[in-house]
């Protein structure tokens, strides 16, 4: 899990330095489901599905039977995402982080919120 923690590290670097100018906007989702409904793999092909269908570029770290974590954003930059799929005592838990450095906060809300539907439904 190293490199996540460093990708994180390196995100939260990146967009602190844009907060100072007012233009940074976070969007963050936590959903967990039965594993059984929704399981690491599952979890991860939706976010990747959803991040190809918003023409985001994107990049997988699997962890199995642990953690899946999904990064990436659009090519010409602006945005990012990353989703961790984790596995909790019999769920899925998955969290969604949207961040947009550029003030275009509605961009990133947009496909937070995308992913977390995608997610939940998935789940029902």
């Amino acid at each position: 899990m190293k490199s996540s923690t460093v990708l994180i590290l390196a995100m939260a670097t990146m967009a602190a330095s844009h907060a100072a100018a007012n233009d940074f906007k976070l969007e963050y989702r936590v959903e967990r489901t039965e594993a059984a409904a929704l399981s690491l793999d599952q979890c991860a092909d939706i976010v990747r599905k959803e991040a190809a269908e918003a023409g985001y570029t994107q990049s997988v770290d699997r962890h199995p039977g642990q953690l899946v974590t999904v990064t990436g954003g659009p090519s010409g930059g602006g945005s990012s995402f990353i989703v961790h799929c984790i596995a909790v005592d019999g769920k899925t838990v998955s969290v969604v982080q949207a961040i947009d450095y550029r003030g275009r906060g509605a961009t990133a809300k947009r496909f937070a919120d995308r992913v977390h539907a995608a997610l939940t439904k998935a789940g029902r």
